[in-house]
């Protein structure tokens, strides 16, 4: 957003500040320090969504987690950051699916 627009001017304001709560810690993947190692030890299956629409530095988050966990699944679905949302119905044919597959 230009420096010289005010927040409370643009049409998703009323969102923003309906789920500040949850926006507080947008910043979460840029303070992260642990290991990757610990993220490669991970033996149980990891279920990853990318929303096609979502910002860059997302999409390589999930892409990177992806190859690093030894038994990750990563799927794209329409919906950027809310894919969970706009494209309910294959979300949750893929979660219920991951479900019901036995764990190795």
């Amino acid at each position: 957003m230009p420096a010289d627009v005010a927040p409370q001017s643009v049409p998703q304001w009323p969102i923003w500040m309906q789920h500040r709560q949850s926006l507080r810690t947008g910043d979460a993947a840029f303070q992260q320090d642990d290991s990757f190692e610990r993220v490669r030890r991970w033996r149980n299956p990891v279920l990853l969504f990318k929303g096609t629409g979502s910002p860059d530095y997302l999409r390589d988050i999930v892409g990177i987690l992806g190859e690093e966990f030894s038994a990750a699944r990563v799927h794209e679905l329409p919906g950027a950051h809310a894919l969970h949302i706009v494209s309910m119905p294959a979300f949750l044919e893929i979660f219920e699916r991951f479900l019901r597959e036995p764990s190795p």
